[in-house]
């Protein structure tokens, strides 16, 4: 056990880490406390209801008796986190660590030696960290600077100088001062706030000159221009008379802070402002430069911004202009997904046009019959050559030019690369991201795909925001070295419950086209012929049926899932199965799946599988691998079984079959019920305009 808490002659340490949806990361930050060369450590997790599994990551270190795990809704507020953990906390200091930052393993030996020696608080320097390679630069970092007395004359003057993830402070000093402000006027400022505070107190603050820790920049931060500008501006007001008597010309500190944030957030023209307003306050020499290379930076990028820009002006009316720019056409999930989307937003509102890289492809046809222009920029398809990007992005620029959309959404990697390089070529601002893919791994991904994300991780600070049909499809991105300007936001896909219908007669038709009796269990597959897609799994699962169930059919639809497959059809010959049929890629897939008596999904990994909604919303029990968003989607644990588990698959099924048929009607209402509420089409296209209408 790393913690000795009946060592009297080391003082305890509380480390203090408030979280919110940190599963990727947190483990990370646990990790780095553990390892501490100080021992005598209690950790407090302070959860702010987490959506995904930070709480059972956190549990895995339940072997470690001293990591405490607490529960809070604090609105936002990371401080009322904090607190709650200061209350619960027995150390004689108290070190704070934000759950996506991370510290060297010295860092708490070093600290405490400080304060031992008579000092209050101790802080220090941290790396940023930009991506999940983890590099770091020595001129990447979030510099403190080493506080003249009065302590409290210098915060309110120069600004914050203290990195929240780097104190260590005295436990009493924070119980005298009420800890955190929980005003939520004060979010992005509230750690500032609070170092003033303890500053009336004590001038015993001491920075040990070495970077002890890492800053993650990677996406997903608390702070966004409009609350640092409004806590700014609120730390003006409580502290006004201070401000007021210790300089005429207005504290430095809080024209740096806002320049730097304008500049973080491309708002070079405000960046500038400020900068210059730093100057015009006789800064101290360390604030001084910083605030002159952002100045420089930020001109040069303003005269770039200017000489691209084009007119992008808002319109009057209340319809938007709003284009989707999308990777081809052909049958796929995405491109299902964008069709449904543009049949089922409100109109009114939105004046859509789509441009696809390649050709028409397969939907193209259903788009233009509802109304929507449809451009196209024939790009070749063989890793989209030197010539035809070059070529694609500056057809797609003169589309942006020509069309002036209020907004552009771009679907698929390649579309989110040549849409975010156009976009950036016209100066248009009004960019987002669509993730449609959450499998990223080398065995099932090409090299020229995986490249093509790590370039986009490069690039993801840019779009204005980025969604994802899927939480496994966020967790990857982020894992990949994507760093957004805020949290990436979670558009599920919709499905149409009035074309996926539990529909008897279509089913019987179904049947009798491919000479299935109606007594006979029908097992389904829908999707692409494709190694994610686990078909060794699914075909000795059924394999295994057709030992209980001799008179079962399996019936495979998709792309590649056809006669021509010789792969395919070697696999089938191996397990010496008689009954399937090979449908190949289909368009009648809603009667197709009326004639189910269940559906199997078998993948390695998946997104978010709109088949299994599909299934769900014709009546069709599916049982699923634990892959992606399955689980989300069933919303039930005894019909899903571990990925490779065949036998577990063949278990479950069997377990479906045998249903009486008054249990098989129960169970085809509750699985569309689950559709209807969570997943129409009509709820994701409400969320759709009111994001953007």
């Amino acid at each position: 056990m790393y913690i000795n808490l009946n060592n009297a002659t080391e003082p305890l340490v509380s480390v203090i880490i408030p979280t919110f949806n940190r599963e990727y990361c947190i483990g990370r930050a646990l990790n780095s406390v553990i390892n501490q060369t100080y021992k005598n450590i209690e950790i407090i997790v302070v959860d702010n209801n987490s959506s995904d599994n930070t709480k059972e990551t956190v549990f895995k270190y339940n072997k470690y008796k001293n990591i405490f795990f607490y529960n809070i809704d604090n609105e936002g507020i990371v401080g009322s986190s904090r607190n709650l953990g200061m209350k619960f906390s027995r150390g004689k200091y108290l070190s704070f660590l934000d759950s996506d930052d991370w510290w060297v393993t010295s860092k708490i030996e070093k600290s405490v030696k400080k304060l031992e020696s008579g000092f209050d608080i101790v802080y220090h320097d941290l790396y940023y960290v930009y991506s999940e390679s983890l590099k770091t630069y020595f001129w990447r970092r979030s510099r403190g600077r080493s506080l003249s007395s009065p302590i409290y004359n210098d915060l309110l003057v120069n600004g914050n100088a203290i990195n929240n993830s780097s104190v260590v402070v005295r436990r009493d000093l924070m119980l005298q001062i009420n800890g955190f402000s929980e005003d939520k006027k004060l979010v992005s400022a509230e750690d500032y706030d609070v170092w003033i505070r303890i500053a009336k107190k004590t001038n015993k603050f001491i920075k040990i000159n070495q970077v002890l820790g890492f800053y993650w920049k990677g996406g997903g931060n608390l702070s966004s221009l409009h609350s640092t500008i409004i806590s700014m501006n609120e730390i003006l007001n409580i502290y006004s008379k201070d401000i007021s008597k210790l300089t005429k010309k207005g504290p430095v500190g809080f024209d740096y802070t806002l320049c730097r944030s304008y500049y973080d957030f491309a708002d070079y023209g405000n960046a500038i402002k400020f900068s210059l307003n730093v100057f015009f306050k006789s800064p101290p020499v360390f604030i001084g430069l910083k605030a002159f290379i952002t100045l420089s930076v930020s001109i040069i990028l303003l005269i770039l911004t200017v000489f691209r820009k084009n007119k992008f002006q808002k319109s009057e009316t209340k319809v938007k202009k709003f284009m989707h720019v999308i990777t081809g056409l052909d049958l796929g999930g995405a491109e299902n997904n964008l069709l449904q989307l543009l049949k089922n937003v409100d109109r009114n509102y939105f004046d859509f046009y789509v441009i696809s890289l390649t050709d028409k492809g397969v939907l193209g046809k259903e788009i233009e019959n509802l109304g929507i222009p449809l451009l196209t920029l024939n790009m070749k398809r063989s890793a989209f050559r030197l010539f035809s990007i070059f070529y694609g992005i500056f057809k797609l620029a003169y589309y942006i030019i020509t069309i002036k959309p209020h907004y552009i959404l771009t679907w698929l990697h390649h579309a989110d690369m040549i849409g975010i390089l156009a976009s950036k070529l016209v100066g248009h601002k009004r960019i987002s991201w669509y993730l449609q893919c959450s499998v990223l791994s080398p065995d099932i991904i090409p090299l020229r795909n995986r490249l093509l994300v790590r370039l986009l991780s490069f690039f993801s600070k840019f779009p204005e925001t980025i969604y994802s049909n899927s939480k496994a499809g966020i967790k990857e991105h982020m894992l990949k070295g994507y760093k957004p300007k805020k949290r990436i936001t979670l558009i599920p896909n919709g499905f149409d419950t009035n074309m996926y219908i539990p529909d008897i007669y279509s089913g019987e038709k179904m049947r009798r086209e491919l000479n299935i009796s109606s007594e006979d269990p029908i097992i389904g597959y829908v999707g692409r012929y494709h190694k994610m897609k686990d078909f060794n799994t699914l075909l000795l699962s059924i394999s295994e049926l057709l030992k209980i169930y001799p008179k079962l059919k399996a019936v495979l639809v998709g792309t590649n899932v056809d006669y021509f497959n010789l792969e395919l059809l070697k696999q089938i010959e191996k397990l010496k199965i008689k009954n399937i049929l090979l449908l190949g890629q289909r368009r009648d897939i809603p009667s197709i799946m009326t004639s189910f008596d269940l559906l199997i999904c078998s993948s390695i990994s998946e997104g978010f599988p709109s088949v299994v909604g599909e299934a769900m919303s014709c009546g069709v029990p599916c049982v699923v691998t634990d892959s992606g968003d399955c689980r989300e989607i069933i919303g039930d644990d005894n019909y899903i079984c571990n990925i490779g588990d065949y036998r577990s698959l063949v278990k479950i099924c069997n377990k479906i079959l045998k249903l009486s048929l008054s249990e098989k009607q129960e169970m085809n209402f509750k699985v569309r019920k689950r559709i209807i509420e969570l997943y129409d089409i009509s709820i994701i296209a409400k969320q759709f305009k009111k994001i953007f209408a």
